[in-house]
């Protein structure tokens, strides 16, 4: 009876308890803040300060981007988002200037991508991550961009399959997983780059392309970090190349060459092994790709179940692909930029000499001998034999 009384009183204070966990003591009301969907950082004209671009979203007019009658009796569209601009010299400080604009606290707790543009990023961001970084609103997932021209002209650009150009971006980063012509990079892998004292970050870039009276955001390449500060850039070709050494293929087409025509193959699959090794006091690696792939098109009149004719295909993509790893590690060199963190698979395998490597990885990175060894499977065909 003692035990049953004393776990009545234990659930009644239970009960009692979670009556004060209810709610939140800073609770407020999101129609009381301005929602920023992307944020883009420039430079201004005055050096010591920077240009940030804030894109909020009016959440009433996001289910339709309606039309609004004018007052000639026509009809003007009403955009979802408002871009507001300022000036000052730290990210904290211009983003709480702005609440005079928008007579409402900017909230970035959705917030989905980070633009920086070129010219500044080749000063160096990490002054301008670091607010990012330590805000307890912003969150460690969002999309870090470059933007070739203005940074905040990515946030100008026309949206057809959405309201909001931030949101627009972060899915066409997103999507770029079906080209490998890109590499996806948020804030906590770009930061973990930058704490490591020999692996370099990289980020995707973009820019505007104008068709007709539109704008639309155009990506493809890579920024490449020295550092915080960008030092070079890879094309199309060069990102792919990169993204089949450290293991970010994850679709893609590979075109080859036939007879009298040509043929699509798709990357269904892409595997990357990185083994390194220490032969005669020099440093060498060997990079082994697996790759197989489906046949999406086929404009050639060969026999496509001829033995010899799939062959003839998996060894145009075994050198399309060593080329690719070939020519991106040749500019990663040059530039003394370690992209692959090689120096991450030295440092695991030997630990103890990785101590004396670390410190001088700079004269060792371009003078590492590299093995490409890649294998290639076109698996599936279809049913169409050839064209009839």
């Amino acid at each position: 009876m003692k035990r049953q009384h004393t776990n009545n009183l234990l659930y009644l204070f239970i009960l009692t308890f979670s009556l004060f966990l209810m709610g939140c003591w800073s609770y407020r009301e999101l129609n009381t803040k301005a929602l920023i969907a992307g944020i883009a950082i420039d430079k201004a004209q005055n050096p010591e300060l920077i240009e940030v671009t804030a894109q909020i979203i009016k959440p009433g007019m996001m289910k339709t981007a309606q039309q609004k009658s004018s007052s000639e009796g026509g009809t003007t569209t009403g955009k979802p988002v408002w871009n507001i601009k300022g000036e000052g010299r730290t990210v904290f400080e211009t983003l709480r200037k702005a609440t005079h604009i928008s007579n409402r606290k900017l909230f970035i707790a959705h917030n989905r991508i980070l633009i920086f543009s070129e010219s500044l990023a080749r000063e160096g961001i990490k002054k301008h991550l670091d607010f990012f970084i330590r805000d307890h609103e912003s969150y460690p997932t969002i999309w870090i961009i470059i933007s070739q021209k203005k940074a905040s002209a990515l946030l100008d650009t026309t949206t057809q399959l959405g309201n909001v150009p931030a949101f627009s971006l972060a899915e066409s980063i997103e999507d770029e997983r079906a080209t490998s012509q890109a590499p996806i990079v948020d804030l906590h892998d770009f930061s973990k780059k930058l704490l490591n004292k020999t692996a370099c970050p990289i980020a995707p870039l973009a820019t505007v392309i104008n068709v007709g009276q539109d704008k639309y955001a155009k990506f493809g390449g890579t920024a490449i970090f020295k550092g915080d500060n960008v030092v070079g850039k890879l094309n199309n070709r060069e990102t792919r190349g990169m993204l089949w050494v450290i293991n970010k293929v994850k679709s893609g087409i590979i075109v080859v060459n036939c007879a009298d025509g040509k043929a699509s193959l798709e990357i269904m699959s892409a595997q990357s092994k990185i083994e390194p090794q220490i032969i005669d006091n020099k440093l060498h690696l060997t990079i082994q790709i697996k790759e197989t792939s489906a046949l999406g098109e086929y404009g050639c009149n060969e026999d496509l179940f001829s033995p010899a004719n799939i062959k003839k295909m998996e060894d145009q993509q075994n050198l399309i692909i060593y080329n690719e790893i070939k020519d991106v590690i040749t500019k990663a060199q040059e530039l003394n930029t370690d992209i692959f963190d090689f120096g991450g698979a030295f440092q695991r395998k030997y630990p103890k000499l990785w101590k004396s490597l670390e410190d001088n990885w700079d004269e060792y990175f371009p003078q590492i001998e590299i093995s490409i060894q890649v294998t290639s499977k076109l698996k599936r065909t279809g049913l169409s034999k050839f064209i009839p």
